[in-house]
């Protein structure tokens, strides 16, 4: 069995992106270590009035007990905010952070934990967000110092996405059971609506995705809890959540893994293949 680190910015990203392979690995006998680079204090606050930073570690620890791992591990940043935000300039963020300094503490957590994969994000992070972009950079940082840890990317395929926005079965669907949230879609460019912050489409070409792992019923359902788990945000889990089931199923039914070779060649490696990538 193998120690795979899955290496997420913010409490909530693991549920989003990765929290089925997460339930997969760990159902299977696999050591599954979440690591998070911040503390998610610029997300939505809990209504609750408690501390936001002190709430999200409690939704995320909830989390990490639905999908069956241990508590996760902390790197001690600073959320940064979205992209452009007065917030970037806070000097403890993340986004401001030395890349070598964070990678100091990220390789501390794979030392102890023995780790044999490290799981980061795509070059943009998938959509742009600095804290997304920076572990990214962190995550090939470590790896450089710790070349024995085999590094992958997650990441979700820009064509699928664009396919679901565009499914006409999908847009009835849509219509009939959300039609305050449909209506929000039709005043959107249809171009638009999968660009990241950062102006490149959401994800990667899927010559730059190795691996599809679709999610069988129960792995989907852990997910669904998982995200659960993040009520306190609503402006993005919160949206997810409220997407009819058959449009959630599509969006969130797989999960998207690459090698680090994509960043030098790409569209090289793909399209992707449904597999499982941490080799057992």
């Amino acid at each position: 069995m193998s120690t795979i680190a899955f290496f997420h910015a913010h409490p909530d990203d693991e549920s989003s992106q990765t929290a089925g392979m997460m339930f997969r690995a760990a159902r299977a006998g696999h050591r599954v270590v979440l690591i998070i680079a911040t503390d998610g204090r610029y997300g939505t606050p809990p209504a609750s009035g408690e501390d936001i930073v002190s709430f999200r570690r409690g939704e995320v620890e909830a989390s990490a007990r639905v999908l069956g791992i241990e508590p996760p591990r902390w790197l001690g940043y600073h959320d940064s905010g979205m992209l452009g935000a007065e917030t970037n300039a806070d000097d403890l963020v993340l986004a401001r952070a030395d890349v070598d300094e964070a990678a100091g503490r990220l390789v501390e957590v794979l030392d102890d934990v023995a780790a044999d994969y490290l799981l980061g994000y795509d070059h943009h992070g998938g959509y742009g967000h600095p804290d997304h972009v920076q572990v990214h950079k962190i995550a090939v940082a470590a790896a450089r110092l710790r070349p024995d840890v085999r590094l992958l990317f997650t990441s979700f395929s820009a064509s699928e996405s664009a396919a679901q926005m565009a499914d006409p079965a999908l847009l009835e669907v849509l219509k009939a059971e959300a039609p305050d949230l449909a209506a929000v879609f039709e005043t959107m460019d249809p171009q638009s609506i999968n660009i990241g912050s950062d102006g490149e489409p959401m994800g990667l070409d899927d010559s730059d995705l190795r691996w599809k792992i679709t999610l069988d019923a129960d792995e989907l359902a852990a997910k669904r809890r998982a995200m659960e788990c993040h009520a306190s945000q609503t402006s993005d889990v919160g949206m997810m959540l409220s997407l009819p089931r058959a449009i959630y199923d599509a969006r969130f039914g797989a999960e998207f893994v690459t090698v680090p070779e994509y960043v030098d060649a790409r569209g090289t490696v793909g399209p992707p293949v449904e597999g499982w990538p941490f080799g057992d």
